[in-house]
């Protein structure tokens, strides 16, 4: 039996699946964060430490996906910015270590 498009919309809905806004909160606090500690753990250091937790907040599973692709992210910006760039970033202990080796 066919229902009316009316009782069709009266009819409750299914549950809806959990919101992406989730934990959105949480990667705003990693950004106020991320201006916090810049200074001292530098550029690439701080991207990739961004980078994974906000990957592992947001569910990406499993864990060496998400910190392969934090490092990969972190080390291009690297490249790009520091290297191909030159631009004056923050200095932390992966920028140092680089310059004293090459």
């Amino acid at each position: 039996m066919a229902t009316s498009p009316a009782a069709r919309c009266a009819e409750p809905k299914a549950p809806r699946a959990a919101s992406y806004t989730t934990g959105w909160d949480t990667i705003f606090l990693l950004m106020l964060g991320t201006l916090v500690v810049v200074p001292w753990l530098g550029f690439t250091l701080t991207t990739f430490a961004f980078l994974s937790v906000s990957f592992l907040v947001l569910g990406v599973r499993p864990v060496s996906r998400a910190l392969a692709v934090a490092g990969t992210g972190a080390l291009t910006g690297w490249l790009f910015f520091i290297v191909l760039l030159d631009t004056n970033f923050p200095e932390g202990p992966f920028e140092r270590l680089v310059q004293a080796v090459f």
